[in-house]
């Protein structure tokens, strides 16, 4: 047993000794950025200073483990499941940015409703963080809440919002 010990012992040192005379080279990043993956090393200044900042959904408080591709597919299945649901709609949650183009066609017809509601800027901290709670990928989207909080449908397109609306009788 102590000679397999010195035996483990002797691999171990020589292992770490050629550790030590490992040379490696750069690993070079890629980001993907419009369904293109650029190398990072060949951006302009500006670029580069701003990928240092960016804040990856895999990093979120969600679920790390899965990195919400479970929850997504869960949120599918709900969302199918409450288009038939009866729930009564009591609120909602508005999620947008600032530059989003389709946001405001949006906002105009939540603007109308005669519900209580809230508009979540998903480009502020607490915004982003409210979004990948409950699951936001893209703006904008519009959640219908009943009166226990528990999500009833969510939307995105601006005729989708209208044929819900009218189908619930809510404008």
């Amino acid at each position: 047993m102590i000679q397999a010990k010195s035996k483990i012992n002797d691999k171990i040192e020589a292992l770490e000794q050629q550790l030590l005379s490992v040379k490696g080279r750069e690993t070079e990043q890629y980001a993907r950025i419009v369904g293109y993956y650029r190398a990072v090393k060949n951006w302009n200044k500006g670029k580069k200073e701003e990928y240092k900042f960016r804040v990856n959904f895999s990093n979120t408080e969600f679920n790390k483990e899965t990195n919400g591709t479970v929850e997504q597919k869960n949120r599918v299945k709900q969302q199918a499941e409450s288009e038939i649901s009866t729930n009564k709609i009591v609120k909602y949650m508005f999620f947008y940015r600032t530059t989003c183009p389709n946001c405001p066609p949006v906002k105009a017809i939540i603007d109308s409703l005669e519900i209580d509601g809230e508009s979540v800027n998903a480009d502020s901290s607490n915004g982003f963080t409210k979004a990948a709670k409950h699951g936001i990928f893209t703006a904008p989207t519009v959640l219908f809440l009943d009166s226990e909080g528990v999500e009833v449908s969510r939307t995105s397109k601006p005729s989708d919002l209208k044929k819900l609306l009218s189908e619930r009788k809510i404008i």
